[in-house]
């Protein structure tokens, strides 16, 4: 099959405030590669200081290496889907601004096919971690009066997807919950949004068998995939609009 070649490059438009996002503390999950990585890149390369969170430290120390010049990032080893962690990691940090959850997991088989252990894992991994962390730092923008928080949802939660059964529960907790945790802290100064990627080229897609990736690239109105630095210019264009809370932005080249 013809692959179109994504010649395409982000579009950044600054407007009024949004070029002064910079100097702020931002964490994020699954910071050591794909999306994560690519918008702690973003944010880094505007001037913000990125701590980094993930399981693997070989990956956290090379993704720590491709930010910005700034000496003051710092990576931590954590589990996601260990509540205890979160709250220990939230001792160690003074002031944060940003909050991205972004770490995750796939899925590739019809429901009768996944193990209980999947399924958890696919459910802690991808909607409790995102609540854990929201949790904990929610005291840190309390205290700092404002703060943004940017969770990672997907398209499929729209589309639907056969062998994606309990990926797309999750992710569509994780739009679900985005939207009433804005509701509850918007009048706080606490901005609560989330993107929903569709096929973005990263490591969960070059996971998917040749056939499923076909129809990927054809089940968009663009007819490719989406690159990360576009995800990234969404999530600097949610933080740096102070008028933006409860939203889920589809950056999915339309379906």
């Amino acid at each position: 099959m013809f692959h179109k070649k994504n010649i395409y490059k982000p579009l950044n438009i600054y407007i009024g405030s949004l070029c002064f996002f910079s100097g702020k503390t931002c964490l994020i999950s699954g910071g050591s590669r794909g999306i994560g990585l690519g918008i702690a890149q973003r944010f880094s390369k505007e001037g913000n200081r990125c701590i980094l969170v993930s399981r693997n430290e070989n990956n956290l120390k090379n993704a720590i290496c491709s930010l910005s010049s700034r000496k003051d990032h710092e990576y931590y080893c954590l589990d996601v889907r260990n509540p205890y962690q979160w709250e220990q990691l939230a001792k160690k940090i003074d002031k944060l601004h940003v909050l991205v959850n972004a770490a995750g997991v796939s899925q590739y088989a019809f429901l009768p096919k996944i193990s209980v252990e999947e399924i958890e894992n696919i459910i802690s991994t991808n909607l409790l971690g995102s609540i854990y962390s929201c949790r904990v730092f929610l005291r840190h923008f309390l205290k700092n009066k404002g703060g943004s928080i940017i969770n990672i949802s997907s398209s499929i939660t729209l589309s639907g997807g056969s062998g994606a059964t309990i990926y797309a529960a999750s992710k569509a907790g994780i739009s679900g919950f985005t939207k009433a945790l804005s509701a509850e802290w918007a009048s706080k100064g606490i901005k609560v949004n989330a993107i929903s990627p569709g096929y973005v080229d990263t490591h969960m897609l070059s996971q998917m068998k040749k056939e499923m990736r076909d129809f990927a690239l054809l089940s968009n109105h663009m007819r490719r995939f989406g690159n990360i630095e576009e995800i990234a210019s969404a999530a600097f264009f949610l933080v740096s609009n102070d008028f933006i809370t409860g939203t889920t932005l589809h950056i999915d080249g339309g379906i």
